[in-house]
């Protein structure tokens, strides 16, 4: 039973960060004006990749909680602030918070041992790996 709740508190947790980044994207996006298509085309692909996998967290929920817990606070700690709109600027937030929800993924992973949501997190931390990857070096040639 408490494996069980883990598992929901964990999901849950990684799925209010995907909530939390699709309206902080969602509203950078509109904040931003026009942004060069490439920018918009990163942060749309930020969205999207971040609606799939709260989709898939949900399915894994088998309670809804809705207080924020250990793992969603110290990703709250870690992520960035939106201080400015132009390109550079933008490119180096995303790189850092694809980062610290990387690492959000790595502290999930540590706390668990149920396969299923296991091979999931997993699964989803590649995702962000490489999204990160991509992010860092279009950062890097600017």
């Amino acid at each position: 039973m408490e494996e069980r709740l883990l598992t929901s508190r964990i999901a849950s947790d990684l799925f209010h960060v995907h909530n939390d980044r699709i309206s902080t994207y969602i509203k950078l996006l509109r904040e931003a004006g026009e942004p060069d298509l490439d920018v918009k085309a990163i942060l749309e692909r930020i969205i999207e990749e971040s609606m799939l996998y709260k989709k898939q967290l949900r399915e894994k929920m088998s309670t809804r909680i809705d207080e924020p817990g250990e793992i969603y606070q110290a990703w709250e700690k870690m992520k960035g602030t939106w201080n400015e709109t132009d390109k550079k600027s933008i490119l180096a937030i995303c790189a850092h918070d694809e980062l610290v929800i990387t690492n959000t993924y790595s502290l999930a992973l540590s706390s668990i041992d149920e396969p299923i949501l296991k091979n999931l997190l997993e699964y989803q931390q590649q995702g962000l790996k490489q999204l990160h990857a991509h992010i860092q070096q279009y950062h890097d040639a600017q």
